[in-house]
């Protein structure tokens, strides 16, 4: 009776188990080489931890993305068991001036910061919060005495390169979406769901995906309800301003979750992870249409993290800065493309005297910087090495070539220089050379088609002029030998002196009170409105309503009383606000045959009348933000399919409290059944 009684038990244990098994949702494990099921939603913090960032007001978005990607991509290797490397906390610093090679330890950095700041400053997050202070030349160069222990390896192996996904160009006429290739070829939505599907994989195999989207539709909500604190949907042609990280995706996620000026048609939306901190959107993150028109153009993931063996790719010489004034010159000389300065040294000769390398009168420098004492009527040359042994010598700044003992180089030289109608030339060229160099040129915030339009070679130059207003990049690569080298990204802001003025009048509609229309108007004679807009700050039916002006205006229907701000954009990106309250509007309607006493109210304000800074980043920019103003502190959007309550069966978390108390339930079981036999079974003692 024993034996059956233990044999009863067992198998009514497995029977138990293979019910779990069979019912329970299947966890999709990150190693998607044995597992290749992509489940419907998915989320890299289940498995893995991410630290959460702020760029504060500084201009680091693209750092502090691709080092969230790396440091996603190494946890991942270490969850799978992919790698020997010793990453006790893969996280990494944002101070390097080459974001894309130096992987230095975040711990190694802030030890820097500790000492350079005397204790006053410990960690890179105090660092950013103090705004400008992270652009330190000296801390920079402090920090790149620190010799890179990884590096990062894209496409076939080359160093310090991502791992491009093929990209997803999306156009949107009257909802209608066309997608196309790289190559510009249309393409359908099955071969739209395949390229979408490869990106997913990335993820579930290897971590975060950098990309870019437009920071101007970034709207936090005050909304508990909703659920998903963050959404962006650009629909309308919007450069990309922001670098990001996608973690994740919800094929589910409602277009309604998103305002009715940017829904898209269907639902589905990534999840990206911020970079303005964890108090910020939903825990640092917040939702992207699959629709964006941005979010799937530039694709970069990493294809293996080594031990670093910079010497092997280590072949640009150092570069020489000198910064003066009446007295003294500062020399900083960096090597932010290789591993090091090792020493640098100095002389002032006479006339035209060019020094030998060996000349005893050289003042050495065993470190990258010295401040020395300025010496009229002399030239200043400066000899630098680093160490793989890559060299190069200046005079009063300039470079100097084909000197004995000094490699053989040419410098490209870029230059921002401001035009007398306001615009700005960038100029790439070679400084003691007529050869025009070979440069591929990369815009953020301005198209690709704008910058080809006014890209012209003069003079051995490469000039390229930028009149649109707004804050854009333009990055330049050399091309030497096939390789392909990043050289210098350089800011452009044209903006206004002033922010534009705004005009509004409020009309009756149908001589109802019930509704109200509010014509706003808005007036810039330098860089034109771009668009005009209403925030409705109080209720449950809270949103920004934007549009287009047409015929210098723009009309907006208010259904309800209470507070508003409304706004207009000028083509700079700068917004003016004002303050309205509507008190007029009754809710129940009864026919009113009177004559609508309504008044207009034209308020034409000036700047100072109509200017309210109400959001708290407008002045966070990235290396990609085009220095527009979010409306985060406004915007507030109804979940209209709200599924907070709902269990989500396909979070592994929760498959792990199914089990777990499946377990409970049948150890209890089979202890009451114990219990009862050995009450009800003499025989069973």
């Amino acid at each position: 009776m024993k034996k059956k009684m233990i044999f009863i038990c067992l198998s009514f244990i497995l029977i138990i188990l293979g019910i779990i098994t069979e019912v329970m949702p299947k966890k999709v494990y990150a190693d998607n080489s044995q597992h290749q099921e992509i489940p419907e939603s998915y989320d890299l913090r289940d498995y893995i931890d991410i630290t959460v960032k702020d760029q504060y007001k500084n201009p680091k978005c693209v750092p502090v993305s691709i080092s969230t990607m790396i440091e996603s991509y190494i946890r991942m290797q270490q969850l799978n068991g992919r790698t020997d490397l010793d990453f006790a906390n893969p996280v990494f610093s944002m101070l390097t001036l080459n974001p894309y090679r130096m992987l230095i330890p975040i711990e190694e950095s802030e030890k820097v910061i500790e000492s350079f700041y005397n204790g006053e400053i410990k960690t890179e997050d105090e660092l950013l919060a103090k705004t400008g202070e992270i652009n330190n030349l000296d801390l920079q160069l402090e920090v790149e005495k620190i010799i890179p222990k990884y590096q990062i390896l894209g496409e076939y192996d080359s160093p310090n390169t991502f791992t491009s996904f093929s990209r997803i160009r999306k156009s949107i006429e009257d909802n209608n979406i066309e997608y196309r290739d790289d190559y510009n070829n249309i393409i359908s939505k099955e071969e739209v769901n395949s390229k979408r599907n490869e990106y997913k994989k990335y993820i579930m195999e290897n971590g975060g995906i950098h990309t870019d989207i437009y920071s101007g539709d970034i709207l936090p909500s005050k909304n508990i309800e909703s659920g998903k604190a963050i959404k962006v949907c650009n629909s309308k042609k919007h450069d990309s301003s922001h670098a990001v990280v996608i973690i994740g995706w919800d094929d589910n996620f409602s277009r309604f979750n998103f305002p009715e000026r940017i829904r898209p048609t269907s639902d589905g939306a990534y999840l990206i992870q911020n970079s303005w901190g964890a108090s910020w959107g939903e825990k640092g993150t917040f939702y992207v249409s699959y629709e964006d028109v941005n979010i799937e153009r530039a694709m970069n993931g990493i294809k293996k993290v080594v031990v670093a063996d910079l010497e092997k790719y280590d072949t640009s010489s150092p570069y020489i800065k000198l910064e003066q004034n009446e007295d003294k010159t500062i020399i900083r000389v960096s090597d932010k493309n290789g591993i090091g300065v090792d020493y640098f040294k100095y002389m002032y000769t006479t006339g035209n005297e060019v020094p030998d390398i060996q000349d005893n009168r050289w003042t050495l420098i065993k470190d990258n910087r010295a401040e020395i004492m300025n010496e009229s009527g002399k030239n200043l040359w400066v000899y630098a090495i680093d160490k793989n042994e890559n060299d190069v010598m200046t005079m009063n700044g300039t470079i100097v070539h084909e000197y004995d003992n000094v490699t053989e180089s040419r410098i490209l030289k870029i230059d921002k220089i401001e035009q007398s109608d306001g615009s700005y030339n960038i100029e790439a060229y070679y400084e003691n050379s007529n050869e025009v160099p070979q440069i591929r040129i990369v815009g953020t915030n301005i198209s690709d088609e704008e910058i080809e339009a006014n890209h012209i070679i003069e003079n051995n130059k490469h000039i390229i002029n930028i009149s649109k207003y707004g804050r854009c990049f333009i990055s330049i690569y050399e091309q030497i030998d096939g390789e392909e080298n990043f050289i210098e990204s350089i800011e452009v802001n044209r903006r206004d002196k002033t922010r534009a003025d705004i005009s509004y009048s409020i009309e009756a509609i149908d001589n109802t009170k019930s509704k109200l229309k509010l014509i706003i108007k808005g007036q810039d004679l330098e860089s034109g409105i771009r668009l005009a807009g209403v925030a409705y700050v109080e209720g449950k039916h809270d949103e920004i309503t934007e549009k287009e002006l047409s015929d210098g205006k723009a009309e907006f229907e208010l259904t309800q009383n209470g507070d508003y701000i409304i706004y207009v954009q000028n083509g700079s990106g700068l917004h003016t606000y004002v303050n309205l309250t509507i008190n007029e509007i009754v809710e129940d309607v009864v026919e009113d045959n009177s004559e609508n006493n309504i008044p207009n109210s034209e308020n034409n304000l000036s700047d100072g009348e109509a200017s309210v800074e109400t959001d708290k980043r407008n002045t966070i920019d990235s290396t990609h933000l085009n220095g527009e103003e979010s409306l985060s502190d406004f915007s507030v959007v109804n979940n209209e399919n709200n599924n907070e309550n709902m269990v989500d069966l396909n979070n592994p978390k929760t498959g792990d409290r199914i089990f777990a108390i499946c377990v409970i339930l049948g150890v209890a079981l089979i202890m009451f059944l114990f219990g009862f036999k050995r009450k009800n079974d003499k025989s069973f003692e």
